[in-house]
């Protein structure tokens, strides 16, 4: 069987929200990962009681394009986007990682 670009689509979306439960689930247990959803950027600006030049120095320094659906914080606070390919891309990348910490900790 064949599947559609449709089918493929909405297989990896699948495949990415399971992937973002394992970052949630790892960031509950103290895994030191800072993805989000882009809706959720104004929100965590403000909640971090960020200036406009902590965000403009964050934004310089990173690869971040606000219409991308995703973003994460590293660890030197730089901004970094993903489109969702992107974003799977890089989670397929650390989802062993993220098992075995979330195995570690339980």
């Amino acid at each position: 069987m064949v599947l559609t670009d449709v089918q493929i689509h909405n297989k990896e979306m699948r495949e990415l929200e399971a992937l973002m439960d394992l970052v949630r689930e790892a960031q509950e247990w103290g895994y030191d990962i800072h993805i989000y959803e882009m809706d959720d950027f104004d929100t965590l600006m403000d909640l971090d009681n960020n200036s406009a030049w902590d965000v403009a120095r964050a934004l310089h320094h990173g690869e971040f394009n606000p219409y991308h659906d995703y973003f994460e914080i590293d660890v030197y606070g730089h901004l970094y986007s993903y489109d969702e390919y992107g974003m799977l891309d890089h989670l397929r990348y650390l989802k062993d990682e993220l098992k075995e910490f979330i195995e570690s900790e339980a």
